[in-house]
């Protein structure tokens, strides 16, 4: 697997600069844009996405605000969100955010185009993504939240290796809340190499 660069691992990027574009194949991870607004919402609000979200922005416009304030945190250094795209087509977001810039850990979550279920590009994108949190952010743990009723979430946090560590009850759905560890994932991505 080759992935795009960003320079040598440890590095963090200056947390004024945008993110560094990642790809692989047809897939690229780009940092969210404000005009990502309306197909952002689109996809949020597909049925089929929805049913595994517990909450999301419920407007093109909300939508970018969001992702307005998702640059002033990037700028900050607490927040990293990238969009997916697959032969230019927003397709999906990947995002993870910390309490401060030099926090030990991030909580993520990610969300992709019910064309791409299946296709293995959760695979690629999420290495691509966890490989830039875990090189240059750099961070020793991931949290993800999924819904205890979204069977494809939870099997995509299983597929990373990542372990539950709370189950937790927020609204009509309780949660797992799932940790990734930086080496475990290393070991993985090592092995499957």
């Amino acid at each position: 697997m080759s992935l795009v660069t960003v320079g040598p691992p440890g590095a963090t990027p200056r947390a004024a600069e945008a993110l560094p574009p990642l790809g692989q194949g047809d897939l690229r991870l780009r940092e969210v844009e404000i005009d990502d607004a309306v197909e952002l919402a689109a996809l949020f609000s597909d049925p089929l996405v929805a049913a595994h979200l517990s909450l999301a922005p419920s407007s093109a416009e909300a939508f970018g605000d969001w992702a307005q304030l998702s640059r002033v945190r990037r700028a900050e250094g607490r927040s990293a969100c990238y969009v997916v795209e697959v032969t230019t087509a927003v397709s999906g977001l990947f995002i993870a955010s910390r309490a401060t810039a030099d926090a030990n850990s991030a909580e993520a979550g990610f969300v992709l185009a019910p064309r791409l279920w299946g296709t293995g590009h959760f695979s690629t994108a999420s290495t691509l993504f966890l490989s830039f949190l875990f090189d240059h952010w750099p961070i020793q743990e991931v949290r993800v939240r999924t819904r205890v009723s979204s069977h494809r979430g939870s099997g995509a946090m299983r597929k990373l290796g990542a372990v539950i560590i709370d189950d937790t009850g927020r609204g009509d759905d309780g949660e797992y809340v799932w940790s990734l560890d930086r080496e475990a994932w290393r070991g993985r991505q090592t092995q499957s190499a």
